[in-house]
């Protein structure tokens, strides 16, 4: 498909969103495929002369920033992997968050504008191609204020997107020239532990924390375990040796991390979980996801809101909304406490 088509479907989708697009393309695509490419922007990137102090690039809690009162009211638009499925989130005004999944792939409608098939796109395993790449992507949500879950599928993706994401952010931050102005939150998500039934993890988790650190010191860190979602888990638990290799990458970095768990692991898990909360309060969080083998009967659902109603808890759900599962049951379980 050529250039004119791809301005034709952008067209059609909506001029807020090609006008988002139009200003950024062109400043965001890395050079080629090569390592040496990879190392030569990211240093590139860490000389940028707009540093994080002469603009506010500090991302600002998700709750506050959406003015809700508890955790569990964040919404989430979820596999915003297309053009299509971002411009419908961002008008969407009962989404707070859009997650979505970057990988290295190609665009093919763009083939011709840019010929370099290794660059951060949005797709989801097994998926290598998209229609649009995370570098637009970006622009149009930080355009529309929504807060961004990034789903950081491999190792070859981490550098070039925290790269791309800090470089886009300051970008964004010079255009709006306001000092007041705040970007929204950014969450940085990765499986960087192994999970149960051995579940191994695809990204090293070092590298991930300390380049997060080093380029987005204020984006909240997404941390979970290896999970494999075509399997149902029912004796299964994340055991105290998962969760003191969680810890001991939090303790690499100051930044706010909450801790993805699948729903059908919480109860099992809480006595481990509730140790690694424990250690920080302020700093830590979980967000609870639940994939469709999952039980998320209405009493698990209440045990579980009983475990972890005195802690910072997302609920991220795929197949229901959070007021369906959960609140009936914090509207009951306030009223009974005098809250």
């Amino acid at each position: 498909m050529g250039h004119s088509s791809v301005l034709w479907k952008v067209g059609m989708c909506g001029l807020v969103g090609f006008l988002a697009i139009a200003v950024y393309t062109g400043f965001t695509r890395l050079p080629d495929d090569s390592a040496t490419s990879l190392h030569e922007s990211f240093e590139k990137h860490k000389s940028l002369k707009t540093s994080e102090s002469e603009l506010n690039l500090e991302l600002p809690d998700a709750v506050d920033f959406f003015g809700l009162e508890k955790a569990w009211q964040l919404s989430f638009a979820h596999a915003v992997n297309s053009f299509s499925s971002l411009l419908d989130s961002t008008r969407d005004s009962s989404v707070h968050m859009l997650e979505a999944d970057v990988l290295i792939g190609s665009v093919p409608d763009l083939a011709d504008l840019h010929p370099n098939s290794n660059i951060p796109i949005m797709a989801h395993p097994p998926a290598t191609t998209s229609d649009i790449d995370f570098s637009n992507w970006l622009s149009v949500a930080l355009n529309k204020g929504k807060g961004i879950k990034l789903d950081i599928k491999t190792q070859d993706t981490v550098l070039p997107v925290i790269t791309d994401l800090k470089r886009i952010s300051l970008l964004h931050l010079q255009r709006k020239n306001a000092p007041s102005y705040n970007l929204p939150p950014i969450w940085l998500n990765a499986d960087v532990v192994d999970g149960p039934r051995n579940t191994k993890v695809g990204i090293d988790g070092n590298s991930f924390v300390s380049l997060s650190k080093e380029l987005m010191p204020s984006s909240t860190l997404s941390l979970g375990w290896g999970n494999d979602g075509s399997v149902k888990f029912e004796e299964e638990m994340l055991t105290q040796t998962m969760v003191e290799a969680m810890f001991s990458l939090c303790q690499q970095t100051l930044q706010p991390v909450t801790f993805p768990v699948r729903f059908g692991l919480v109860k099992k898990s809480w006595t481990n979980l509730k140790w690694l909360l424990d250690h920080d309060k302020e700093r830590f969080s979980l967000t609870i996801y639940h994939c469709k083998l999952d039980d998320i009967s209405d009493q698990l659902a209440r045990e579980v809101y009983a475990l972890t109603k005195n802690y910072k808890v997302y609920y991220d759900l795929t197949y229901k909304t959070n007021e369906e599962l959960f609140g009936q049951i914090q509207l009951v379980s306030e009223a009974s406490s005098g809250k």
